[in-house]
């Protein structure tokens, strides 16, 4: 059972890594869902003089408000709340490197113990056809896009066409990962 549960993790991690760099780096459908600021460098210094450090930010945010917070910012933050812009954004202050091997390999190895996961989910599993093997790891595409992504489309509003790209693009991969995983375990 490891040899196929290896097997299948490495068959399964590979596919949907090789599938990935495709969608990202070849495919258009994702860079189609993003917008540009009218004045990037611009954007670029107000984040900078207005941020303490790298994380996740939100605007307006309401988390840390309490008992003791001001009305008048309270107010501000409903203001803000209803006309826009609402803002749910992951900054880095110092910048990024170009994608290099360390990126590929952390998004690789998070593939392949993905892919170990469903492949003992999958052994678990007995008489299931070629198709239905397939079938089962494709299910499982469709239900991290359903329990990882359409949430933070509904509490973020990440974009509909983001959102579906995003789905799709999860789907697909391991649909094809189904496709090897099913002919070899």
């Amino acid at each position: 059972m490891y040899k196929k549960l290896i097997k299948g993790a490495l068959i399964g991690g590979v596919t949907v890594f090789i599938w990935s760099m495709l969608s990202w780096m070849v495919f258009p459908w994702h860079a189609q869902t993003y917008f540009k600021f009218t004045d990037e460098a611009e954007v670029a210094k107000v984040l900078k003089e207005n941020t303490l450090e790298s994380g996740i930010y939100i605007l307006p945010n309401t988390s840390h408000y309490s008992n003791n917070t001001p009305t008048k910012e309270i107010r501000k933050a409903e203001e803000i709340l209803k006309t826009g812009p609402f803002v749910f954004a992951s900054i880095k202050l110092g910048g990024m490197q170009k994608m290099g091997v360390a990126t590929l390999m952390v998004s690789l190895c998070s593939y392949i113990l993905a892919a170990a996961v469903i492949s003992w989910m999958l052994l678990q599993t007995q008489g299931l056809r070629f198709l239905e093997k397939a079938l089962f790891v494709t299910m499982i595409g469709l239900l991290a896009a359903m329990l990882g992504v359409i949430p933070a489309w509904n509490w973020w509003h990440f974009s509909t066409a983001y959102t579906l790209i995003t789905c799709l693009d999860l789907i697909i991969g391991w649909a094809l990962a189904g496709l090897l995983m099913a002919k070899n375990l």
